[in-house]
């Protein structure tokens, strides 16, 4: 016996499960459910073609049968399929056998599959095992659903080729009875499976039409029981993707459900995959440390993953500005703040762009170099700071304030206070992108507390005084010419008359939009601001 199988014997005698015990004793005589057991799985086909039962005659479903399977009335079910004297010999078979080898000497009569279990006539015809609702479910899909056991064994014994029979989605018996969280069916439906000749492998490796297995299905809807089961007899679904390229983990993660995430990650080689080149981390870091923690423990190169846009779980981290996990990312892995997306972002860009001074300060302290990296466009986090700067940022208090941080943080540590005048490809400094977007509550924070120099140029030769004039809004405008020129900024070196005429183009579109009847008390703040430029030697007029 493998030492595989001995594990999962051990797993299934831990959850008390009989029937599953059962199933795996069996196992050791079939290399493909045994196979199920190693992981990475070499051959799981999911068969999502056309359902297995669309060559055989189909009937709709007798409405008073669909209706006993809803209710697990056995012996309703029995009456409308002609089988009122089995229930005598039924009665008299306990079916919670807790000996391993009653169960599995105890189904000559399951041998005879595709028997046609057919009953009496029923006003319009005979009730049948054969016939399907509308979305193609079968007596065994309604009977795994509601999750009446007695009604999936006696059904399996009359018919085992229901076991892999599809619905309308592709979906067997099975899917339905983990979506609904019935892990004793799971089980059943794996020992009947592998005992009756068709085998656990044909039933585990199913398909839905969205490409979920089972253990999918499972995930998905948070039911710990059946993934416990089902990791236990078949560990190797746990890297298989669906349709939509998620794995179970990842579904785990997305859901929050730290049991089942714990329990998956007993296997070495479960996926982390998701959609977009995700991983699972991606996902764990917006919404959970603990789950974050659990998956760097596991595996810590997983910080290291690139999504579709080659962002990191950091970037992630620093996108939403959450310390605890970034303190338990670069614990384990602080060469991950070193990485940047396909624009160049690295972390530092991202919490900047986001605002997140503290973010910004927790990944200096843990890596003190990092925060040089700049963008593809040459520029570093403080350019970011300025360049989403603007009239939102005016009327939010809060950002602003997120914002005066981040530049006192750069103000205060010496090794910082070189990208307050650094210069990205085209040669703006981050008071090039202050005054561009006309924030002068940024303008007067980098002038006064960081000593931002009002005389470089970028390399079209213009100082940030020049984008100040250029911008769209007057009042905008105004705020920013007015604050930089209290504090000795200059136009660029040029002809003075071709300085004021520059100044009396721009002037005349404001002018003329302050010209409408309602507009008296904006122009006569316009000639205010007009004087305090002149007075300050701004504009000669």
């Amino acid at each position: 016996m493998s030492v595989n199988l001995n594990s999962a014997l051990r797993k299934a005698s831990d959850l008390k499960d009989e029937k599953l015990y059962a199933a795996l004793l069996l196992a050791e005589g079939d290399r493909r459910l045994a196979g199920l057991l190693r992981t990475p799985l070499q051959h799981v086909s999911g068969d999502a073609d056309l359902p297995l039962d669309e060559g055989r005659r189909q009937q709709p479903m007798c409405p008073e049968l669909y209706r006993a399977m809803l209710s697990g009335s056995i012996n309703r079910v029995f009456e409308l399929l002609g089988l009122q004297e089995e229930m005598t010999r039924i009665n008299d078979v306990s079916h919670d056998q807790t000996d391993v080898r009653v169960l599995l000497e105890d189904t000559k009569e399951s041998k005879k599959s595709n028997r046609h279990w057919g009953g009496r006539v029923h006003g319009h015809g005979l009730c049948m095992l054969q016939e399907v609702t509308a979305e193609k479910n079968t007596v065994l899909h309604i009977a795994a659903e509601q999750g009446h056991v007695e009604l999936v064994e006696q059904i399996i014994r009359r018919d085992n080729t229901l076991l892999v029979s599809q619905n309308s989605r592709h979906e067997t018996p099975i899917h339905l009875a983990a979506r609904a969280g019935h892990h004793r069916i799971v089980s059943l439906i794996v020992f009947l499976a592998q005992e009756s000749g068709i085998g656990a492998y044909e039933v585990l490796t199913k398909r839905s039409i969205e490409g979920d297995t089972v253990l999918h299905e499972a995930v998905r809807h948070g039911h710990e029981d059946v993934v416990q089961v089902l990791m236990t007899v078949a560990p190797a679904l746990s890297v298989e993707l669906n349709n939509a390229s998620m794995s179970a983990l990842y579904l785990a993660v997305v859901r929050n459900s730290i049991g089942i995430v714990r329990t998956l990650l007993q296997y070495s080689d479960s996926s982390v995959v998701g959609p977009n080149q995700q991983s699972a981390l991606h996902v764990a870091v917006l919404q959970s440390q603990e789950i974050t923690t659990m998956l760097l423990d596991w595996k810590a190169e997983l910080a290291n993953t690139r999504d579709a846009s080659g962002s990191t779980p950091i970037h992630y981290a620093a996108s939403t500005g959450d310390v605890p996990i970034l303190n338990t990312i670069l614990d384990r892995a602080p060469s991950a703040v070193y990485i940047q997306d396909q624009e160049g972002s690295s972390p530092f860009h991202v919490a900047a762009r986001m605002r997140n001074c503290s973010a910004i300060s927790c990944m200096i302290d843990h890596c003190p170099d990092s925060f040089e990296i700049p963008d593809n466009d040459g520029r570093n986090f403080l350019h970011i700071v300025a360049q989403h700067g603007g009239r939102d940022i005016n009327l939010n208090r809060r950002d602003l304030k997120n914002i005066i941080s981040i530049i006192n943080l750069v103000s205060s540590k010496p090794d910082l206070k070189k990208l307050i005048n650094e210069r990205d490809n085209e040669g703006n400094t981050p008071l090039h992108f202050a005054s561009m977007n006309g924030f002068s509550e940024l303008i007067l924070h980098f002038l006064r507390v960081s000593k931002a120099d009002t005389t470089l140029m970028n390399n079209e030769g213009k100082t940030a005084l020049d984008h100040s004039v250029s911008l769209s809004s007057f009042f905008l405008m105004a705020g920013a010419v007015a604050t930089l020129a209290a504090y000795g900024a200059t136009f660029s070196p040029q002809r003075q008359d071709k300085v004021l005429k520059n100044w009396k183009d721009e002037t005349t579109k404001w002018i003329d939009s302050f010209q409408e009847p309602d507009s008296c008390f904006h122009f006569d703040r316009y000639n205010c601001i007009l004087c305090r430029f002149q007075c300050a030697g701004i504009i000669q007029w």
